[in-house]
């Protein structure tokens, strides 16, 4: 039996196909057991569908080992509810059962609980860097409205910090200055918490990062932000569909024999776009082959165009390694090194790091991975 759900924070509504082919809609409530009173009339036999919201992965996880199969509704390609001229929680059921029947619906995968995990963490951790930017911002815009230039990269050091507060202002300036700094050293230091706290979740993602660390620029928190992005590599049939969703294809505008492009779509989950951006230029300089295509494009499209082809490049080169488990081709071994050492002071209890335990973990990536793979699949990586 098909069951389609609209799911709000405290109840939700219900509609399904009798037997006779007469729809039922009823409302639970959760505070009065109402999940738990749905739980009792399903069976293995049973598909449901809910929309993506705040709390549907909670539904799923209750519901998920009852039934059949659980499909969540990706919003952004299913316009029919949110653009309902008369837009009912029971009509809102009613659609969705009709996709549902059909099979038409546009689904979300499902990550695992270790990536949920990590997406919330990382969502928390960039709530407070945008405090602490607004924050910095704000001190600032004071320091500028009383005369006093001090660029922004100088300004929030330790010392940075103390010549700020030797400067004269009013009382009430002083005052704001004081209670601004105060919350940024606040600030910082949850920060550093919640990046030891992202970091501890490197050994769940072992194997995949002893890959993507091989790529200059990508270190493992960097390499951490793209896996909670990516999730598992396999629900993606081709580079394509990755560059897809996380926003790196243009806009296509298409009709009769008229083709235009636009800007990249930037749809689709913009964590690992945002930090990747950050280290595009150690990927462009890691090979004389992308230095090249990146002056090209530069001289064809200008620098902007040039850095999302990058990007692109870049995506492709980080699916077929996760893909195929490949090293990358181009990686610089010190900075390789230097990683492995990073990352063991961080997923060990240990202060001292002990070179020979290193070598010996170098070495049996070397032979798990072989690094003179990428001859034969040279061509398939650059020519994307």
């Amino acid at each position: 039996m098909y069951y389609a759900i609209d799911l709000h924070s405290n109840n939700f509504i219900v509609s399904h196909r009798s037997e006779k082919g007469n729809i039922k809609t009823k409302k639970y409530w959760f505070k009065d057991a109402g999940l738990k009173e749905f739980k009792s009339i399903l069976n293995k036999d049973d598909t449901i569908a809910i929309e993506s919201t705040c709390n549907s992965y909670y539904f799923y996880d209750e519901i998920s080992p009852l039934v059949k199969e659980v499909k969540i509704i990706n919003p952004a390609r299913f316009k029919v509810i949110s653009e309902s001229s008369s837009k009912t929680d029971k009509n809102d059921t009613l659609a969705i059962l009709k996709f549902l029947e059909k099979e038409m619906l546009p689904e979300i995968k499902i990550p695992g609980i270790a990536i949920r995990d990590l997406r919330g963490i990382f969502s928390t951790y960039l709530i407070l860097v945008k405090q602490k930017s607004a924050i910095k911002n704000r001190i600032h815009g004071l320091l500028k409205s009383n005369g006093i230039i001090i660029e922004k990269k100088d300004c929030f050091s330790k010392s940075g910090r103390e010549e700020i507060r030797k400067q004269k202002y009013r009382d009430i300036e002083y005052f704001q200055i004081e209670v601004l700094l105060n919350q940024i050293e606040i600030l910082e230091e949850k920060i550093k918490e919640i990046r030891k706290e992202i970091l501890k979740y490197s050994k769940e993602f072992k194997e995949e990062l002893e890959l993507l660390i091989t790529i200059p620029g990508i270190s493992i928190f960097i390499g951490l932000a793209t896996l909670s992005d990516i999730g598992d590599i396999n629900y993606f049939k081709n580079a394509k569909k990755l560059c897809s969703y996380l926003g790196v294809i243009p806009k296509v505008r298409s009709s009769n024999d008229k083709t235009r492009t636009g800007k990249i779509t930037k749809r689709g989950r913009k964590l690992a776009r945002s930090f990747l951006s950050q280290v595009i230029f150690h990927f462009i300089n890691s090979s004389k082959l992308y230095k090249e295509f990146y002056q090209k494009k530069k001289k064809e499209k200008g620098s902007g165009k040039a850095i999302v082809a990058m990007m692109r490049k870049l995506i492709v080169v980080i699916y077929h390694i996760l893909k195929k488990k490949k090293l990358y081709y181009y990686m610089i071994e010190k900075q390789y090194k230097n990683k492995l050492q990073e990352w063991l002071k961080t997923i060990s209890d240990f202060r001292k790091i002990d070179k020979e335990y290193l070598d010996k973990w170098e070495r049996k990536i070397r032979i798990k991975y072989d690094i003179n793979y990428y001859q034969k699949d040279n061509n398939i990586i650059n020519s994307a």
